[in-house]
């Protein structure tokens, strides 16, 4: 292989290790998302491929990632929901596709506006703002600058321990989610059965019938038409 097609691989290889396509694509998981977030304010698309509306938008998205490619303070990315970010959907708590998130990249907001190519660039141009992180910590409030800060300081041993602690925490959570879910399925099922087996109960027990016969008593005092 030449000099000149290795040293292409390698920038090409380069490019899509950090979640970038040479389409201005970015493409967000589990793994680079805190990294390629970090300090910007971000425009986000969760999407699935098999999805209708999720390929309506498609060629508007993808003007807007190359509008925005690069960008020092704004970053417009998506997620594949049935691929490479199936993690960071689930995590993110996907339920619909596309969703469209925005904001801060710890709290990002739902968006619910235009979904054309005007529209999605008149929004991102106006209220897209880079976020309080290690690398802005000039955008940071006093709270958010002294927990940064804390954190800083902590032993990595220490830092390790609690981000265990959090993630067993939400595993708890969910957990006990899933398991009150179940819970309230099986209440449903009961709950269905029943009505079920009283509706059996109270048409078997001759409403079929007295609903014929009181037809036939209205049909008996009905006047004859030769009587009107």
């Amino acid at each position: 292989m030449r000099p000149g097609k290795y040293t292409l691989l390698c920038a090409v290889l380069g490019v899509l290790a950090l979640g970038l396509s040479t389409s201005g694509a970015v493409e967000l998981t589990l793994d680079n998302y805190a990294e390629l977030t970090a300090g910007k304010g971000c425009f986000i698309k969760y999407f699935t491929g098999w999805c209708g509306h999720c390929k309506a938008l498609k060629p508007a998205w993808d003007e807007l990632m190359k509008k925005y490619e690069g960008h020092a303070e704004i970053l417009v990315a998506e997620s594949d929901c049935d691929g490479s970010g199936k993690a960071l959907c689930q995590e993110m708590q996907v339920q619909g596709y596309p969703t469209l998130k925005f904001g801060d990249p710890a709290a990002l907001t739902d968006y619910q506006g235009a979904r054309d190519l005007d529209g999605l660039q008149k929004f991102a141009d106006s209220e897209l703002r880079p976020a309080c992180s290690l690398s802005r910590m000039e955008l940071c409030d006093a709270e958010k600058r002294a927990q940064l800060e804390m954190l800083q300081a902590m032993p990595a041993e220490a830092l390790d321990a609690e981000i265990e602690k959090s993630e067993r925490e939400l595993a708890a959570v969910e957990a006990q989610f899933k398991a009150e879910v179940e819970r309230l399925q099986a209440d449903y099922k009961k709950l269905q059965d029943d009505k079920s087996a009283a509706v059996l109960d109270i048409k078997s027990g001759g409403l079929a019938i007295m609903k014929a016969v009181r037809a036939a008593h209205a049909q008996k005092r009905a006047p004859a038409p030769d009587e009107l």
